[in-house]
């Protein structure tokens, strides 16, 4: 159509479809274009099936006195309704839509079913791959369909790595607590010597310089101490005791370590 109006045809509503061979240098012959009839459209057929080597030409002999007449597996014209017709139903498509669209009529049903061009035009989509024998269409919509898939990957992926990262924070969390109250049931049970305190969730030692405070530790911390436990311990330990208990007025607890280092003497 682009080229018919290139070469100075006017096209409107009332124009073939298909039209005649022209002379694109006569413009009377342009602009008047004459309609391809049926056998225009039949002797155009023949003539690409004969290039194409599909059709083997009959000539007229002693055995053959109707050449052309006779009947061949697949017919010239009707051979392409054939095919179309194949093809949709294996697509699965609509057969009502199917019989209109090859032109067939579909009987009463004529007068009770309706369907718009957006529904037969979404019935023939089914059957596009099928119908084209070029593969770049197929080729086309596979790209696409990959295109996406990758896409989808890609979010999949990224979901993943941010449930980790959850996940990881959770378990951090969870070790922390869990830590936490495995010291807390030892001071309870009186298992951590008196060296160790507990200061914001952490184990330290009084002299163990990343210990943010020894005053932070409290008297609580102090009480859970017994002082079965100072029989354990060196001189040092019982002097760091000593001065954590002053540090925390603990003055019981220091009156009976005091007792024991005299115990000592």
């Amino acid at each position: 159509m682009q080229f018919r109006e290139r070469c100075g045809e006017k096209l409107t509503k009332d124009s073939p479809l298909f039209r005649q061979q022209f002379d694109r240098n006569d413009s009377l012959d342009v602009t008047h274009p004459k309609p391809l009839l049926r056998d225009g459209v039949i002797t155009a057929l023949d003539d690409a099936l004969l290039r194409s080597g599909l059709k083997i030409a009959a000539h007229l002999t002693e055995d053959n006195c109707f050449p052309g007449k006779e009947r061949k597996e697949v017919g010239m014209t009707k051979g392409f309704r054939k095919f179309a017709i194949t093809q949709m139903a294996k697509s699965r498509m609509d057969a009502e839509i199917r019989e209109k669209l090859v032109g067939h009529t579909i009987g009463i049903a004529t007068h009770y079913i309706r369907y718009s061009p957006e529904e037969m035009l979404q019935e023939y989509i089914k059957a596009v791959d099928l119908l084209t024998l070029n593969e770049e269409n197929r080729l086309r919509r596979q790209i696409n369909e990959l295109a996406a898939r990758s896409d989808r990957f890609a979010d999949l992926e990224g979901q993943i790595k941010d449930q980790e990262e959850r996940h990881k924070k959770e378990m951090q969390e969870f070790a922390k607590e869990a830590v936490v109250n495995t010291i807390n049931q030892m001071l309870h049970n009186r298992q951590i010597p008196l060296p160790f305190i507990i200061d914001n969730g952490g184990l330290y030692k009084p002299n163990d310089p990343t210990m943010p405070s020894v005053a932070a530790a409290g008297k609580e911390q102090c009480n859970k101490f017994s002082i079965e436990q100072l029989k354990s311990m060196t001189l040092q330990e019982r002097k760091e005791r000593e001065q954590l208990l002053k540090k925390n007025k603990a003055y019981d607890l220091l009156a009976e370590q005091q007792n024991f280092e005299k115990s000592l003497v």
